[in-house]
């Protein structure tokens, strides 16, 4: 019997911790932009996003080195809490309402966006079990 869920376990967990980390990267960059010049993030409730999408991210990483039924809470919460700044600055952003950090002219919180919807979804196509007897 080939287990193909022992398989795609390694394959998703590699690409939602390899995008988690380009997550940390942008966002530990944007966090060092924030601190040169005040207010480059925009704020949520007075606090940089930045730093709120860091901290999702984090939680993300974390919940990869835990092996219990809080690893999927951890992820959860991370995955969550990301998507959901992602998809209000990006509202704010598109309605010029509120001004996000651009990489190549892309706002951020379009990337964040789509970062946390890849990995939300290769979570939960990893939560499916496929096994070919």
């Amino acid at each position: 019997m080939v287990n193909i869920r022992t398989i795609t376990d390694k394959i998703y967990n590699k690409y939602i911790f390899f995008l988690s980390i380009i997550g940390i990267i942008f966002s530990f960059y944007l966090i060092f932009l924030d601190y040169l010049t005040s207010d480059y993030c925009p704020k949520f409730y007075f606090i940089p996003a930045c730093y709120l999408v860091f901290i999702s991210f984090a939680l993300i990483i974390i919940s990869d080195f835990l092996h219990s039924t809080l690893q999927n809470f951890i992820f959860y919460i991370g995955s969550f809490f990301g998507i959901i700044l992602a998809v209000w600055f990006s509202f704010n952003e598109f309605f010029k309402t509120d001004i996000c950090p651009k990489f190549f002219e892309i706002p951020m919180c379009y990337l964040s966006f789509c970062i946390f919807l890849i990995i939300i979804l290769l979570k939960v196509k990893d939560s499916l079990n496929y096994t070919i007897d």
